[in-house]
């Protein structure tokens, strides 16, 4: 599979995350963990405290976080994370 990459947004309380592959034909935001329960992925990146929005895209996903972390700290992680959730082929929706 392929790495998983991320880069900025004109938002910078938002990356976007490269999935590598197509997975789903049609765009859809969650902005809470209800919302998120068609996207196992969104579901577990809503497991941070820190994640305020998750927009799963056709071949990517971009994470908003809120304002009391860095990127710093949390970009590679989650980076690995998603990563992981690829590499296992667990379904992103």
């Amino acid at each position: 599979s392929q790495k998983v990459s991320f880069e900025n947004t004109p938002n910078p309380a938002t990356l976007k995350f490269h999935l590598g592959q197509v997975v789903t034909d049609s765009g859809f935001e969650c902005t809470n963990a209800q919302e998120a329960e068609k996207s196992p992925l969104a579901t577990k990146i809503f497991g941070f405290p820190w994640t305020s929005s998750v927009f799963v895209g056709t071949d990517f996903i971009t994470v908003t976080k809120q304002d009391w972390v860095d990127w710093a700290v949390l970009a590679q992680p989650l980076a690995n994370l998603i990563q992981e959730h690829m590499s296992n082929q667990e379904p992103v929706v």
